[in-house]
């Protein structure tokens, strides 16, 4: 076994037992000497252990130094190059967004390309007729008709909605 937990030193019963005393105690207890075999094996062992240990570390240098050049191989071509999918934009108006082929989903208040519109969840959304938009915060009164149709089409950049609209977007959102 690698690591014992045996003493290293050896009991013995007298101080007449050991050569060359070097002590003028008068304490005639016990006194301990050191186990020749234990050294021995410990002289033995440690060297090994240190070859051991030196061969799992320079083992390892050839794995972290690749995973060294993995890292820095990806971070050295742009953002832009490593994305294989290219992004649609939709503009920056209902107009341009139209188009572009974009469609608006109402649940998002947001243009989006046709390949990310899900047409599942935009017809759960537009199903519920009691959807209201205001123009100002905290203010529900301060819309009507013609405002919430805009709201509806896309043709408006800002609106406010009540919080249990806003939690359902949130709902939408999680399942999309």
């Amino acid at each position: 076994m690698m690591f014992s937990r045996q003493s290293v030193y050896q009991k013995l019963d007298s101080v007449s037992e050991i050569e060359g005393s070097c002590c003028d105690s008068d304490d005639r207890g016990s006194i301990y000497q050191p186990d020749l075999k234990s050294r021995y094996y410990l002289s033995q062992m440690l060297p090994k252990c240190a070859l051991f240990l030196g061969v799992v570390f320079l083992a390892s240098i050839p794995g972290l130094a690749s995973l060294k050049l993995l890292a820095t191989s990806r971070d050295a071509l742009p953002l832009s190059e490593r994305i294989p999918t290219p992004i649609t934009q939709c503009g920056s108006s209902p107009e341009e967004a139209r188009r572009l082929g974009c469609r608006f989903e109402m649940h998002n208040f947001a243009w989006v390309p046709p390949q990310c519109y899900d047409d599942e969840l935009g017809d759960d959304w537009d199903s519920h007729a009691d959807w209201v938009w205001s123009r100002s915060p905290n203010n529900s009164a301060d819309t009507d008709e013609q405002f919430m149709a805009d709201c509806r089409a896309g043709n408006v950049r800002t609106a406010w909605l009540p919080w249990y609209q806003h939690m359902a977007h949130c709902d939408i959102i999680m399942k999309k």
